[in-house]
């Protein structure tokens, strides 16, 4: 039956697909994203800051799109949803404790690796 109402709605309007797979992709870009690049280039990343900013990148990309993209010039919800959920990250992980463990394991992979720039 679900299946039947997509295929529906698939054949009757081709943009809304476009536009709930555009609308997905971003999402997922921003609450994934800046939360990746903190974990692998800052031992400082906590995991309340990570849910922090898996939530905020998301939340700001769905509310940019539904309420604020037409009011500025069309900018494209990754960029407000992405800065967001960097800004989250690092603000909370900046106000919890980090876990020693986790610092300790990134800082020997660092070594076995090497440096990455």
């Amino acid at each position: 039956m679900i299946g039947a109402v997509g295929l529906l709605v698939a054949l009757t309007e081709p943009r809304a697909i476009f536009y709930f797979v555009l609308f997905a992709w971003s999402g997922i870009a921003c609450a994934f994203t800046p939360v990746v690049i903190c974990s692998l280039f800052w031992k400082r990343t906590t995991k309340p800051g990570a849910v922090a900013g898996m939530i905020g990148g998301f939340v700001v990309t769905v509310v940019w799109t539904i309420w604020f993209k037409e009011r500025f010039f069309d900018l494209y919800e990754m960029v407000p949803g992405f800065i967001v959920g960097f800004a989250c990250t690092i603000v909370v992980s900046l106000m919890t404790d980090v876990d020693r463990d986790t610092a300790a394991e990134l800082d020997s992979v660092r070594e076995a690796v090497g440096p990455v720039f």
